[in-house]
């Protein structure tokens, strides 16, 4: 083995010195914080010993399992920050209780800040025997989480430096909200630390931007299209066939391979909702102007002229040629249009208009 290995690895003797040191000191704490509540059961709840026996293990035993409970989600990687709370939960019930125990005896501020103190410490010094420190180092130290407050700080400062200037107003107290908040961070963060945490931070607020843009995105492009919706259903007296074929529309451009858009199940989910938001607009009462003599009769020569050039034409063809002319009609008057321009031959047309 190397030196440097030598170096690294502490001797055996040593590791087993310092976890009996912990788990003796362990021990009279819990012991103690044991002695505490059992006094809190005898002498304030008026138990028996026996109860008062039990009561004052249940509050220990139940703060040593969960920290073994703890110990064994950490192992297998499972999260453990409700058991540890639940343990620390459990020394500072067992602490307050015995405390006020000795402030009832009259024994003074001092003996209840030691019943508080004993199952805390023995709480702490469970979690290192049981849980180890490894835990611990994994996430981020006191030093970066300061370090990572003042960038935020320096960030948060040079934007409001910005819209002071950009509105003419407060400029002097911004720039000089700036200026302190620069001076932390670079005493806080090293030198050659600081490229690489204002690339990240840089790089965060990039990504915040471009999401908050993309869903202001989302959100105008789904108003526009409702109240395009809107406009074409009201515009006509067959307004239901339009919107109907509006939402169809925009159920195939959501779900195109490459859109951004809400899902094609979020829009058939608020179909029902655009078209009762439709409806009301046009109005029961609202009916379209009964046609003259003279609409009548060019509504069927227009009909006549498609019969002559395409004698299989069924109500959409119908509807799209006096919707040229500057006819809009619905489904029914057209069909009754086409049922008049060829009488003799009605079952046809109603069989291509079913097709």
């Amino acid at each position: 083995m190397s030196t440097t290995d030598d170096t690294n690895v502490r001797p055996a003797g040593s590791r087993r010195l310092v976890l009996a040191m912990a788990v003796t000191v362990a021990l009279l704490c819990t012991a103690v914080a044991y002695e505490g509540m059992f006094q809190f059961g005898l002498d304030m709840l008026g138990w028996n010993v026996l109860v008062a026996i039990a009561f004052a293990g249940i509050f220990e035993l139940a703060q040593l399992t969960v920290a073994l409970l703890a110990r064994e989600a950490i192992r297998d990687g499972r999260p453990a920050g409700t058991l540890l709370t639940i343990t620390w939960m459990l020394a500072g019930a067992s602490g307050f209780l015995a405390a006020w125990h000795e402030l009832d005896a009259g024994h003074g501020l001092g003996a209840a800040l030691f019943r508080i103190a004993a199952p805390v410490l023995a709480a702490g010094l469970w979690h290192l025997v049981l849980l180890g420190d490894r835990h611990l180092a994994a996430g981020r130290t006191w030093a970066q989480l300061r370090a990572d407050a003042r960038m935020h700080r320096l960030f948060l400062t040079v934007e409001d430096a910005a819209r002071a200037h950009e509105t003419g107003k407060g400029i002097e107290r911004a720039e000089a909200a700036r200026r302190k908040a620069r001076a932390v961070a670079l005493r806080t963060v090293p030198p050659e630390d600081m490229r690489t945490k204002a690339t990240a931070w840089l790089g965060s607020l990039s990504a915040v931007a471009d999401a908050t843009t993309d869903v202001a995105r989302m959100h105008l492009e789904t108003n526009a299209r409702v109240a395009g919706i809107a406009t074409v259903a009201v515009s006509g007296p067959d307004y239901e066939a339009r919107a109907a074929e509006s939402v169809r529309a925009e159920l195939e451009d959501m779900s195109a391979p490459d859109s951004n858009r809400l899902s094609v199940a979020a829009a058939r989910q608020s179909r029902p909702r655009v078209r009762a938001a439709v409806r009301p607009a046009q109005g029961r009462d609202v009916r379209p102007a009964r046609a003259t003599e003279e609409e009548r009769a060019a509504r069927a020569a227009i009909v006549a002229d498609l019969l002559s050039t395409n004698p299989d034409a069924t109500t959409r063809h119908a509807v799209s040629a006096l919707a040229e002319a500057g006819h809009n009609v619905d489904g029914r008057t057209a069909r009754r249009l086409l049922s008049e321009a060829r009488p003799a031959n009605t079952d046809t047309a109603t069989d291509a208009d079913a097709a």
